[in-house]
């Protein structure tokens, strides 16, 4: 995720930070810390098996430290994934 991180920063003249992972404490720790105006980019959930397994909890903890949720992906929105 750091080549697209490096490239959205320079196309929307923003900080963009990322973590390698998409739930857990390092996400909360780096949502907690972003100030207004700054983007974080989580891990791809698609390397977890909780996403295609439709899991509840793997569902909340995705939502908890986010305001926003971007899907990228509109072709498989249909799927009855976590996400």
């Amino acid at each position: 995720m750091t080549p697209v991180a490096q490239r959205l920063s320079q196309l929307l003249d923003l900080p963009v930070s990322t973590v390698s992972d998409c739930i857990g404490t390092a996400v909360e720790k780096a949502a907690d810390n972003l100030k207004g105006g700054e983007i974080l980019l989580l891990e791809n959930i698609r390397f977890y098996p909780q996403e295609e397994a439709n899991d509840p909890s793997f569902a909340q903890a995705l939502a908890k430290p986010a305001d926003i949720y971007v899907d990228d992906a509109f072709g498989t929105a249909h799927r009855a994934h976590a996400s």
